[in-house]
């Protein structure tokens, strides 16, 4: 429901959107993730030669939002969620000796 939200924000906001609904200005998206759900950059790496994986979220709420960006400023939602935390250590599968 939050991505069809931030998705049709994104579409009634920015020209760029019209094209693709869940894409748009980079400015734009992240501008409305922080001000709508008070989200920050918690994380990003390297995707390939012009794009970068952004993780936004609020540590508070736990809401994220991943998206793409590329090298002109354009950023594509990929997923959203809730229950964001940063964990100091992913959990071991069941089954493993660590």
């Amino acid at each position: 429901m939050r991505f069809i939200y931030i998705a049709v924000s994104i579409l009634l906001t920015t020209p760029a959107a019209a094209q693709a609904p869940t894409c748009g200005e980079r400015a734009a998206i992240t501008a409305r993730l922080a001000a709508v759900f008070g989200e920050s950059q918690q994380a990003a790496g390297i995707v390939g030669p012009i794009q970068v994986l952004e993780i936004w979220a609020n540590i508070e709420t736990g809401s994220w939002t991943a998206l793409t960006s590329d090298h002109v400023g354009r950023s594509c939602l990929v997923a959203t969620g809730e229950g964001w935390s940063l964990a100091p250590a992913p959990p071991t599968p069941q089954g493993v000796d660590g």
